[in-house]
């Protein structure tokens, strides 16, 4: 029997086939406006919206909600869209305070990253709708930069994105993951593209900038408190933003 999810401050669980909705552990950040969400397997999903890129899983069997990598490319992501194909979740567009963005993720829940994707349609939008048939996704119409709606619609092959490859994210190393003062980031392709690394703490303020162009930097983060952090790796060419936690040191 399948439930539907419905993500706002309170939480509550729907039942299709007795028809009734029951209160559920109310989302962990503030509450959300226009926000995406997408489930996976016995997961949902859900996060950004107005003023906020924050991402959460929440857990039906445990009734609790856990904090997930923040969406990368923007601060703010409110009325994009979000939706899944087998076991990833897919999530973009939206209006970032600034201007409507068409830049596309892919989220793999088993390592809990975003690799860009293929940017999504041909401009910015927001309010779009999203569907999927099969293995394939689906947007389109919403408000497009000159807030004129439209009624294009665009088909999404996950296979077919560009950008970041799926092996990227391997090849760079961030170790030791949970750390307790220093973190040490290693990859080859440091030696050919300057990198931008940009850690958020849970609240989204930035708490560390570094640029690395050498296999190795290591990054003194003694002055954090212990808790959940957001790892942005950024160049030119893509993104991809990774959990890392900070604890304390046990002599």
């Amino acid at each position: 029997m399948k439930k539907l999810f419905l993500f706002i401050s309170l939480g509550f669980a729907f039942n299709a086939k007795a028809d009734y909705w029951t209160p559920k552990a109310a989302y962990p950040g503030a509450g959300k406006e226009l926000p995406i969400s997408f489930s996976i397997g016995d997961y949902g999903y859900a996060g950004c919206g107005a003023n906020a890129n924050d991402f959460w899983r929440y857990d039906p069997a445990t009734d609790s909600w856990t904090q997930e990598a923040t969406v990368p490319g923007a601060t703010a992501r409110r009325a994009g869209i979000g939706f899944s194909i087998n076991d990833k979740g897919y999530a973009g567009t939206g209006d970032d305070g600034i201007s409507y963005r068409n830049d596309w993720w892919e989220y793999n829940p088993s390592v809990d990253q975003w690799l860009q994707k293929a940017d999504a349609g041909n401009s910015g939008r927001a309010g779009a709708v999203q569907f999927t048939l099969g293995t394939k996704g689906y947007l389109g119409t919403g408000m497009d930069p000159n807030h004129i709606m439209t009624k294009d619609l665009w088909e999404y092959s996950p296979d077919s994105g560009i950008g970041i490859t799926e092996t990227f994210p391997e090849q760079i190393h961030i170790t030791p993951n949970p750390f307790t003062n220093n973190i040490t980031i290693t990859s080859s392709y440091f030696n050919n593209l300057k990198f931008l690394i940009t850690i958020y703490d849970d609240n989204g303020e930035i708490v560390c900038k570094n640029k690395i162009n050498k296999s190795e930097e290591n990054i003194d983060l003694h002055n954090l408190r212990t808790g959940i952090y957001f790892m942005h790796i950024t160049t030119d060419k893509f993104e991809f933003s990774k959990k890392i936690v900070k604890v304390k040191f046990q002599n």
